[in-house]
């Protein structure tokens, strides 16, 4: 099956109202097809671009499977069709067979194109293993922030949950003075959430 479509708005939360984004003017550094594999593009509409990849063993069966990070463009122009819509996530996992499916996804996963300030867009990179993935962000300009989403497999939901947030700000011109970490996890200051649930703008939201 394709993978659905997109996403909402998003800023970092606790940073303060922006202006109007402008759409981003240079295409996305997609990765190239030939590094996608073959099983993986064959779930995916041809507007979606993978902007990043990870293979594991996501839900504990022994079988390798991928969290695809993605990002609707235009095919001619691959620019983002909506900049300031969040980006989706996708888990596909193997069966017994080896074949792909669709186990679980959330339209707003990761922040937007436009949503890392000077520094452009804040997805860095998404890291899997066993039985859990984390995404990546980096945006600000002077003053500069990051933040790290993990997933870990729930067997008894069948699906993975929110169980960690690391948060952190600094300020360019004196990192490590100005450095500032938080760092939630389950059990610890965050409820889990369901990836199909998950909204990068929402997720704390009344908490």
């Amino acid at each position: 099956m394709h993978i659905p479509g997109l996403l909402i708005a998003a800023l970092p939360l606790g940073a303060a109202a922006a202006p109007a984004m402008r759409p981003a003017r240079t295409p996305l550094e997609c990765l190239a097809s030939d590094s996608v594999p073959a099983a993986v593009r064959s779930q995916l509409a041809r507007d979606r671009c993978v902007l990043g990849l990870a293979r594991a063993d996501l839900d504990g069966d022994g079988r390798a499977d991928y969290v695809v990070v993605l990002e609707q463009v235009d095919t001619t122009t691959r620019l983002p069709v909506d900049a300031e819509r969040a980006r989706e996530v996708a888990v596909l996992v193997a069966d017994a067979q080896g074949a792909l499916r669709l186990a679980a996804h959330s339209a707003r996963g990761t922040w937007c194109a436009n949503c890392g300030g000077m520094m452009g867009d804040p997805f860095v990179n998404v890291s899997a293993r066993r039985g859990r993935f984390t995404i990546n962000h980096y945006g600000g300009s002077a003053s500069r922030w990051g933040s790290d989403f993990t997933f870990a497999w729930v067997p008894r939901r069948r699906t993975w949950q929110l169980v960690r947030v690391e948060e952190t700000t600094f300020h360019a011109s004196d990192p490590d003075g100005s450095m500032k970490r938080r760092v939630r996890a389950a059990g610890r200051g965050l409820a889990p959430i369901d990836l199909a649930r998950f909204d990068i703008e929402r997720w704390n939201a009344g908490r």
